[in-house]
């Protein structure tokens, strides 16, 4: 199951003060050719465009200087093992 990016931001970092807030009011947000959120990071693609109209976070035109979230959630890819019999580069069989 997929977490909503907006509830990762809630789950983190709460929810803003007053509950009429949205990201369309906020500091953070962007406008680029889609809207997105500066705390949670900016890509080219649609997984990190924004919805306006949520309910704003914690971070709600506060002041935030940490890591983007999505890179800080985003699943690295596991090291590639070697092909069995694969030579290296830098072996003495290579040379």
């Amino acid at each position: 199951m997929t977490v909503r990016k907006i509830d990762l931001m809630h789950k983190l970092f709460g929810f803003s003060e007053e509950e009429d807030d949205r990201c369309k009011d906020c500091c953070h947000l962007r406008k680029q050719r889609y809207y997105k959120c500066e705390c949670y990071g900016e890509t080219a693609s649609a997984a990190s465009d924004w919805k306006v109209s949520n309910r704003a976070c914690g971070l709600y035109n506060g002041i935030y200087e940490g890591r983007p979230v999505i890179y800080t959630v985003k699943q690295e890819k596991p090291p590639e093992s070697p092909i069995k019999g694969q030579i290296g580069l830098f072996d003495e069989q290579s040379m």
